[in-house]
């Protein structure tokens, strides 16, 4: 398949089966403001998510996944493909953008974002807090583009227990739901900004997911985030 096909498959797939996000960081490991950019692809074909896999790879964009039931009486397990470091959503947007459509203004502002945060990072360092003119932006993406999320962020910590499930990867099947993550074959090993980790159970949506033991303790940052702290 043409290079400019396979983006124009991968635009679709996220048009479709996909979103483009703006999280705000609520972690009180975080002394300033401070927000992700993520693209998110979700589909329980195997197949289709083998070829989102293979055009994410041939662009060089860093990638994971995460393995998810979709509800408490549910058997299927659905796969979240996640890109969420900031040189990343920059390639992928950018690759793709032209061929985008229902979701093109908003990955169009998270692009803006995105290449924003990166000139504050290439001025100031990569853990360059937030500036307000940053957080002034992201806000106004998620009250044009986001209007029904929560106001203090996407997750919600609870205490409640799931179904057991078994999905494939390295979790095991446990007395609650579990969630398990594949890095892709490019996916990054360098460190990343995010506290200290710990398993717990959130309400997504009204999915159940046990985070793994790589998620944050709070807030809704993941591991392969670029959120920077002071």
């Amino acid at each position: 398949m043409r290079d400019c096909c396979e983006r124009a498959w991968l635009a679709c797939a996220i048009d479709s089966e996909g979103s483009v996000q703006v999280w705000r960081q609520t972690s009180a490991a975080v002394s300033t403001r401070a927000y992700g950019i993520r693209v998110v692809v979700n589909n329980s074909d195997d197949v289709y998510n083998a070829r989102v896999f293979e055009i994410l790879n041939k662009l060089g964009v860093r990638n994971w996944k995460v393995s998810r039931r979709t509800s408490k009486i549910g058997t299927k397990l659905v796969c979240e493909i996640k890109v969420a470091e900031l040189e990343s959503i920059i390639k992928l947007l950018s690759s793709v953008m032209k061929y985008m459509t229902s979701k093109k203004d908003f990955a169009e502002q998270a692009l803006a974002l995105a290449l924003m945060r990166k000139h504050n990072k290439s001025v100031n360092g990569g853990r360059a807090p937030w500036t307000d003119a940053e957080c002034d932006f992201a806000e106004n993406i998620r009250r044009q583009f986001m209007p029904n999320s929560r106001a203090n962020g996407e997750t919600e910590t609870i205490r409640s227990s799931a179904i057991p499930c078994q999905a494939e990867g390295n979790a095991i099947s446990t007395s609650e739901g579990v969630e398990t993550r594949t890095p892709s074959s490019i996916s990054s090993n360098e460190s990343h900004e995010c506290p200290a980790p710990q398993q717990h159970l959130t309400v997504v949506g009204g999915e159940d997911i046990v985070r793994s033991t790589g998620k944050p303790v709070s807030g809704d940052k993941d591991l392969h985030e670029d959120i920077a702290v002071q």
